[in-house]
């Protein structure tokens, strides 16, 4: 009973050595036998990577507004300056006197363009352009209508005004069709006065007569002419966004001496590197706005030069120029000039200007004098 006892309880031992031999069981040799299968451990829940679901979802996109353009730049027709808003009133063109016993004049100071050529005999006058005519108090002295004045309204498309003009002119001013107003008056109308004071200090008449610039569109008006600006026409302006020149011959001075046979006259321009404008000297004097006091200033100098000759009419000598085509010219602008070529293919043309190899000429932004000067003309810088 007792063997029996033993021998079951060694069969037993066997059993559980054996049961934890392949844990790690050590051979005859004294190496370990280890298992050829692998053994899966169990993994935390929490750890198992995310499989992807079956179920199509949209892809998602955030809502962007679509790129606004900038808002066009809106520039004055006549000096490039930048605009809130378009100009929409028509443009005013005045006749102006300009001899030596005429001066000072008035509302120049407020013009976009002032125009010089020689219209008879030893006289230059002047042709104001104005954008805004309704600010400026008192025009002038407002002299008789030309043949260059016409012609350049006609272009310009604008409303015309002057002291009358011979019957030559007169039918000139008919075959263009321009929009013409005469505010001659022997004292004072809704549109125009005399200075009286002019006439106590010892004026001649002709120079005495001054326009209303705030009653110009009302006369307009009053003989029911357009007094909207189109808006499709094009002035033939390309603008610098900052220096026009910076290159050229140096011009802080620049002399233009009008020739027409035995006849000069001089105009003198001045640059003010302060200011980036140029004053304008004639007759040894500064010219300023007699209103204001205000020197005449102009950023851009230009010099048409053209054919000029003289014709006759019921005993008036009128001279003309050949503004048709192309010719030479000169460009001053920021303390330099240059020689230019302008342009004006028929009498609906304004004009254009070019460099010499064709480019079209950027000018600066501001304000402009432009010389209608016969070929003869002298134009010195330094």
């Amino acid at each position: 009973m007792k063997r029996f006892l033993a021998f079951t309880l060694a069969l037993a031992m066997m059993v559980l050595c054996g049961c934890g031999g392949n844990a790690g069981e050590t051979t005859p040799s004294g190496e370990t036998n280890s298992s050829s299968e692998s053994t899966t451990l169990p993994t935390d829940p929490s750890t198992e990577p995310t499989q992807p679901t079956t179920e199509a979802t949209e892809p998602t996109t955030e809502a962007t507004e679509p790129p606004t353009e900038p808002a066009p730049q809106i520039r004055h027709p006549l000096t490039g300056e930048l605009l809130d808003a378009p100009i929409t009133t028509r443009f005013l063109t005045a006749a102006i006197g300009n001899t030596r016993e005429a001066m000072p004049t008035r509302g120049l100071g407020q013009a976009d363009i002032v125009f010089e050529m020689y219209v008879n005999g030893l006289t230059t006058r002047l042709l104001g352009m104005f954008s805004d005519p309704s600010n400026v108090y008192a025009i002038g002295s407002i002299r008789s209508q030309r043949l260059h004045f016409t012609d350049i309204s006609h272009s310009y498309d604008t409303i015309a005004i002057s002291a009358g003009g011979s019957g030559y002119v007169m039918s000139d001013v008919n075959r263009t069709g321009i929009d013409y107003m005469n505010v001659d008056t022997s004292n004072s109308s809704n549109y125009a006065f005399r200075d009286k004071d002019r006439l106590s200090q010892g004026y001649s008449r002709e120079h005495t007569l001054f326009a209303y610039g705030e009653s110009m569109y009302t006369y307009a008006k009053d003989k029911g002419y357009r007094t909207e600006l189109d808006q499709d026409k094009d002035y033939g302006m390309h603008w610098a966004e900052d220096k026009a020149l910076t290159d050229g011959q140096a011009a802080s001075t620049v002399t233009l001496t009008f020739r027409l046979s035995s006849n000069r006259k001089d105009s003198i321009f001045t640059y003010n590197p302060e200011t980036g404008l140029y004053g304008f000297t004639q007759y040894n004097m500064e010219m300023v706005d007699g209103s204001s006091g205000t020197p005449l200033a102009f950023r851009n100098i230009f010099v048409i030069l053209a054919k000029t000759w003289t014709e006759t009419e019921s005993g008036n000598h009128y001279h003309v120029s050949d503004l048709i085509g192309s010719g030479e010219g000169y460009f001053a602008c920021d303390g330099y000039m240059i020689p230019i070529q302008w342009h004006r293919e028929t009498e609906d043309d304004v004009f254009t200007f070019t460099l010499t190899d064709g480019t079209p000429l950027e000018q600066g932004v501001g304000t402009s004098y432009i010389a209608i000067a016969p070929l003869k003309s002298e134009i010195t810088a330094e």
